[in-house]
């Protein structure tokens, strides 16, 4: 976002001087010339006041995304965000080369480079699980998955459930795979708490079909399943009602929780993670705070 200093140098003035007349400065001695030229400089590159930030009654928010989990989370994420920006006085939109903007969310890992690029729009920069920038310029909030995950098996557990299984898949997006930390993450904390089993370990796609095929394939199952992803857990919680199977089944659901009818949606993107990004985002475009914020959330149950 453009700074006194940028209206200054384009208008050939000092950066006081600029202040002065955009604060309304009743003692500044000032031609109009010079007056409607800085005005007219300040609303060409969007620049607002502290105070015009602090009173402005909806600051627009530009929303950038890795490749996630599925092609429509997109709109899914922007749902959820939109859905508690009524709060902030803010609206979200997909980023838009050219376009000002107050703040900006960019989800997932992205070069220093991009993140340049995009801080030459605003600095109100919220940054959510990118370990690529380590320094305290723009507010970070990271995803505590393994935390999360282990809470997750250990409610399993407490509840009395012996054999507990991970069944789910891997996606390509853009030539990344999509769903195989999740799988490694979840083999890896399985086998530290000593119930790790073979049979109750499969890894295949993040299709409903393969849900569906894998559980009507399985002679024998677990007390408890955990499917990757929404898609997956369709198939197979078909599959499980069509054979009238006991099992207790959790669906995780990454990016966007969308309801898959299992006993326990494991939601790792909740509304407290958006209503706590956008406060950090409030803060720093009204200039309430001024240094760089970095926290962890975990995920939640439902």
């Amino acid at each position: 976002m453009a700074g006194l200093k940028d209206i200054a140098t384009n208008c050939n003035v000092s950066s006081a001087l600029v202040s002065r007349i955009l604060n309304s400065d009743k003692s500044l001695s000032v031609t109009d010339e010079v007056r409607a030229k800085v005005l007219t400089e300040a609303e060409r590159l969007g620049y607002l006041t502290p105070r015009q930030r602090r009173e402005r009654k909806n600051f627009r928010i530009a929303l950038v995304l890795a490749p996630i989990d599925r092609f429509g989370f997109e709109n899914a994420i922007l749902d959820e965000i939109a859905a508690v920006c009524p709060d902030f006085s803010m609206t979200v939109e997909f980023y838009k080369i050219g376009q000002p903007y107050d703040g900006m969310i960019i989800l997932g890992e992205f070069p220093k480079s991009e993140i340049d690029s995009y801080a030459s729009v605003t600095n109100n920069l919220l940054l959510i699980n990118n370990r690529g920038i380590d320094d305290y310029s723009y507010d970070t909030i990271m995803m505590d998955y393994e935390a999360s995950e282990r809470m997750l098996l250990d409610h399993l557990c407490s509840d009395g459930k012996k054999t507990i299984g991970y069944y789910g898949g891997i996606a390509l997006r853009d030539g990344k795979e999509i769903g195989r930390k999740r799988s490694e993450g979840f083999r890896r904390l399985l086998e530290e708490i000593g119930i790790f089993d073979e049979r109750f370990f499969h890894v295949t796609k993040m299709e409903e079909n393969a849900g569906y095929e894998e559980i009507m394939n399985s002679q024998t199952l677990p007390q408890a399943i955990i499917f990757s992803d929404a898609d997956y857990a369709r198939g197979a919680l078909r599959a499980i009602r069509e054979r009238k199977i006991d099992v207790y089944t959790v669906c995780y659901e990454n990016y966007a929780a969308r309801k898959s009818g299992a006993d326990l949606e494991f939601i790792v993107f909740s509304e407290m993670l958006w209503k706590t990004g956008l406060k950090f985002l409030s803060e720093r475009i009204k200039r309430e705070r001024a240094e760089g914020l970095r926290t962890w959330c975990p995920a939640h149950f439902e």
